[in-house]
C-alpha cells in the first residue's frame, strides 16, 4: 500500500541565520539513517527495518518505497529520478531502476555491515565494518572489493568529490579517527590517522569542498562531538569540540554548511567550516543525516522517523539564471485517448518533458533536447494507460514544473 504524507501547515518553521527548518510527517516510526536527493525534487531516505521513503516534491511529502524483507539500511544514493542504491547490514546492496518500485539485491562480495555510499556519475565507493571499502564504476550494478577483513574499525562516512577524488572516514583498529583518500576514483587509497585534539574517537561522516579542503564529523571516546578540518589534503587536521556527538555533515554551498547529530538543533557554518554556531533547538530527535538538494533546500532525517526540511537564505546562493518556463494543463483533461500539452520557454535551451505515473514512476519521455524560445506543443496518448492521476514534469535548466493529467482509462 502506497502512503502519501503531506506537509501540514500547522508546523511552524524554526529560524537560524535566516534559514528555516520545518518538521515533516514521514509516516514511519523507524529510525531514518540516511537521505539523498538525485535531483532537486526527487529524494530518498533509508533506515531501520529496510525502510525506504521517496519524495517527489523536494522533501515536502514522502511515500513508502521499501524493498521487501530488507535488513537495516544505513545509506542511500540516487543518481536521478529513477536509479539509485541503498546499503545495509550483512553486506546488502539494493539497486533500483524505477524509483524504488522494484529493488534488486546486488552481490557485494562481503558480509559486514555497509554503512556509507557515494557516487559522482557512474563511479562510487561504499564503506563499512572491518574497514571495508567497495568500488563501482557502473552505478552500482557490480562492485569490486578494494579492502576488507581488518580487525575492528570501519567507515560510516563516504564522499565522492568528483569522478576522481573519493573519501571514506571512520576509525582504525586502535580507535584512531581514520580518513581514506583516493585520487584515482577509489582504486587505491592513502590513509590519515590522527587524534581529535587529543582524543580517540570515531568519524561518522566526511565532506570535501576541494581536494585540499575537507571536513569530518564524529564523536570522541567520551561522547563529545567533533568537527575536524584540513586545508592541505588531509596532512593536518584542526579540531573543534562540541557537547554532543555528531553524525553527519553537508554543505549547501561552498560557504554554508550544516552538521547534525545528538544535539538539540544543528550546527551551522557560514564560512566553509572554519566556524560553527548552534541553531535554535528543533526537538529531542537524534539526527543521523542531512543532504542539500540545492543551494536553498535541504532535508535532515533521524530517530523515530523524524524528517526536517530546510529552506535556506544563503549569501552565495546563485541567482536565478533565467525566467521560469510555463507548462500548460493538457487538453482535454481528463483524457481517454489523444491529448495535447504545451509549454513555453523564455529562452533557447534544452528541455525535458516526462510522464510520471500515480506510483511516482517515470513511464515515458515525451520530449527531450534543445528547444527554441516560445510555445511548443506535443501529443499525448492515453489510450494504453491505466486510469489514474499522472504527472507531467517539465525540466528546463535548473528549474522544474509539473501539472496533473487525469487519464480516464481504456
Amino acid at each position: 500500500m502506497w502512503r502519501i504524507f503531506a506537509l501540514l501547515a500547522a508546523f511552524a518553521p524554526v529560524a537560524a541565520a535566516q534559514d528555516a527548518w520545518v518538521l515533516i510527517p514521514s509516516g514511519t516510526v523507524q529510525d531514518l539513517r540516511a537521505v539523498h536527493f538525485g535531483t532537486p525534487e526527487v529524494g530518498f531516505a533509508a533506515g531501520a527495518a529496510g525502510t525506504v521513503l521517496r519524495s517527489m516534491d523536494g522533501g515536502l511529502s514522502w511515500v513508502d518505497a521499501s524493498p521487501d524483507a530488507a535488513p537495516d539500511l544505513h545509506d542511500v544514493h540516487f543518481f536521478d529520478i529513477e536509479s539509485g542504491v541503498a546499503v545495509g547490514d550483512g553486506g546488502a546492496i539494493y539497486r533500483t531502476l524505477n524509483a524504488g518500485v522494484d529493488w534488486t539485491l546486488v552481490p557485494s562480495g562481503v558480509d559486514v555491515p555497509l554503512q556509507s555510499v557515494s557516487f559522482v556519475g557512474d563511479v562510487g565507493v561504499a564503506g563499512g565494518g572491518a574497514q571495508t571499502i567497495l568500488r563501482s564504476d557502473n552505478r552500482g550494478a557490480t562492485w569490486t572489493v578494494v579492502q576488507t577483513d581488518f580487525f575492528g574499525g570501519g567507515f560510516p562516512g563516504a564522499h565522492m568529490l568528483d569522478a576522481t577524488h573519493a573519501y571514506v572516514a571512520g576509525t582504525n583498529s586502535i580507535f584512531q579517527p581514520l580518513v581514506g583518500m583516493s585520487d584515482d576514483a577509489g582504486v587505491t587509497f592513502d590513509f590519515a590517522a590522527f587524534y581529535l585534539d587529543p582524543n580517540e574517537g570515531n568519524l561518522r561522516d566526511v565532506h570535501f569542498l576541494t581536494p585540499a579542503i575537507g571536513l569530518v564529523a564524529g564523536v570522541t571516546w567520551d561522547g563529545q562531538g567533533a568537527i575536524a578540518r584540513t586545508v592541505n589534503g588531509g596532512a593536518d587536521w584542526t579540531t573543534t569540540l562540541f557537547a554532543s556527538a555528531l553524525e553527519a555533515i553537508d554543505f549547501a554551498t561552498p560557504s554554508v554548511g550544516y552538521a547534525v547529530g545528538h544535539i538539540a538543533g544543528m550546527l551551522r557554518s557560514p564560512d566553509g567550516g572554519q566556524s560553527w554556531a548552534p541553531t535554535p533547538p528543533l526537538g529531542s530527535a537524534i539526527l543521523h543525516d542531512i543532504d542539500f538538494s540545492s543551494a536553498t533546500n535541504g532535508v535532515a532525517v533521524g530517530s523515530s522517523g523524524t524528517i526536517y526540511r530546510g529552506t535556506l537564505t544563503t549569501s552565495d546562493a546563485p541567482a536565478p539564471a533565467r525566467a521560469a518556463a510555463i507548462l500548460e494543463a493538457p487538453r482535454p483533461n481528463p483524457s481517454a485517448g489523444r491529448a495535447t500539452v504545451a509549454f513555453h520557454l523564455p529562452a533557447p535551451a534544452p528541455a525535458t518533458l516526462r510522464l510520471v505515473d500515480p506510483l511516482g514512476r517515470a513511464v515515458a519521455l515525451i520530449a527531450d533536447g534543445p528547444r527554441a524560445a516560445g510555445r511548443h506543443e506535443v501529443a499525448l496518448d492515453a489510450a494504453r494507460l491505466p486510469a489514474g492521476v499522472y504527472r507531467l514534469v517539465l525540466t528546463y535548466g535548473a528549474t522544474r514544473t509539473g501539472v496533473n493529467w487525469v487519464v480516464a482509462g481504456r
